[in-house]
């Protein structure tokens, strides 16, 4: 290896006792001179045993916060105490899964167009519990390792994957770090938007594998859940700087819920067929406009074609039901309930989406049938966050 710049790996750990000596030694395992690495280990005010095992390992650099400071925070406090050329950010239930992980990120950076890189982030499928395995199909913890994990090559992406990048200190420098405004979600979108913006790539290297740990600490329903929120109330901040929604189609959802009252109202003043194309026209009209801002594709290449697709199942799940309504209770009833019908097939056409394609994947008929009531009720916390979000942060700017 000809290329070979200074490295700083910043690890920031909160409770992660269970799996942080496992990552500390895949990190001091890695083929690369050691006098050109140092492990930067940032503890957010843990309380359980995390201290007494970092402490174990002499050649690791421990750094404290004296309160909790979150996740942004603690990565600028790790970089900011780096000496690196190259930061590499690694959470501390990520492990490294070759020697030559380090090396094949950093290799990438002998390109000067390059900004960030990051690694292909894998999880052990088949050793989740049945929960965490529904939320797997829900929202990303990574790719399952039993399907992905030959998986090779590289590719240029949109975002880095938050858990296992590199990049090099003088951009971070550059663009001012993390934004510590984004406490526990969405500051590698931000971040991500900043690097782009100078001119630089972001690169996945699949080769660059890195294991989640889930299993060590299986989340509950409860703990799902409270992450619907968490990504939702950051939406607002993306949305005024960069000019796109993460994920609209749950706040699509619950903010067409309101067109229920409008057309309770105009039942009484509009004929019933009038009043349907109405409440369908102002459904679509407003799902354009929330699609048109949804946030790129993670993969650079992919087809614009598949934003169309929400839409399109919510259409086509929405009009059943209405039709059902309208020849079991009539039309007036149905203008009523037509506005709840839309919000409804968005809902349940992601839902039915993310388990079949579960379905089609593992064969796993519990999962399949898990997926739709977890994937609904998250969607649902995530929209009404997500719009919690934008009124305070409107509140805010107004003061």
């Amino acid at each position: 290896m000809t290329y070979a710049p200074t490295v700083s790996i910043i690890i920031p750990a909160h409770n992660e006792a269970k799996t942080i000596g496992i990552v500390l030694q895949g990190c001091l395992h890695q083929d690369y001179p050691s006098d050109l690495m140092e492990i930067i280990v940032v503890d957010d005010c843990s309380n359980d045993d995390t201290p007494k095992v970092v402490q174990q390992y002499s050649r690791i650099i421990y750094v404290r916060n004296e309160r909790n400071l979150g996740l942004a925070a603690s990565l600028n406090k790790g970089i900011m105490a780096s000496r690196g050329e190259i930061v590499v950010t690694l959470h501390a239930d990520c492990l490294p899964l070759s020697e030559d992980w380090l090396k094949s990120l950093i290799s990438h950076f002998s390109c000067g167009g390059v900004g960030a890189v990051s690694s292909f982030l894998l999880l052990e499928r088949n050793r989740l519990n049945y929960i965490d395995r529904s939320f797997c199909h829900i929202y990303v913890s990574g790719w399952p390792l039993e399907k992905f994990g030959d998986h090779d090559g590289s590719c240029e992406i949109s975002f880095v994957s938050n858990k296992c990048d590199a990049y090099r200190k003088e951009i971070l420098e550059q663009v001012g770090f993390f934004d510590t405004q984004f406490k526990v979600a969405n500051e590698d979108i931000d971040l991500s938007e900043k690097i782009k913006r100078r001119g630089y790539k972001i690169i996945l290297d699949r080769r660059a594998k890195v294991l989640h740990l889930l299993s060590y600490h299986q989340r509950g329903l409860k703990k799902h859940f409270a992450k619907a929120i968490q990504y939702g109330r950051p939406q607002m901040i993306i949305r005024r700087r960069y000019g796109y929604v993460v994920n609209p189609c749950p706040m699509i959802s619950v903010a067409l819920i309101p067109l229920v009252a409008i057309a309770f109202l105009g039942s009484l003043f509009l004929q019933s067929y009038l009043l349907l194309v109405s409440e369908y026209s102002i459904f679509a009209f407003l799902s354009i406009i929330l699609l048109r801002k949804r946030m790129p594709d993670f993969y650079v290449s992919s087809k614009r074609y598949m934003k169309l697709r929400s839409p399109l199942m919510a259409t086509l799940l929405a009009l059943p039901l209405m039709v059902y309504t309208y020849l079991t209770w009539g039309s007036s009833l149905t203008t009523i309930v037509a506005p709840l019908l839309f919000p409804l097939g968005f809902l349940l056409g992601r839902a039915c989406q993310r388990s079949l394609n579960s379905l089609r994947d593992y064969r796993d008929f519990l999962v399949a049938m898990l997926v739709v009531p977890f994937s609904l009720i998250w969607d649902a916390l995530y929209g009404l966050s997500s719009l919690a979000g934008f009124a305070r942060l409107k509140k805010a700017y107004a003061q």
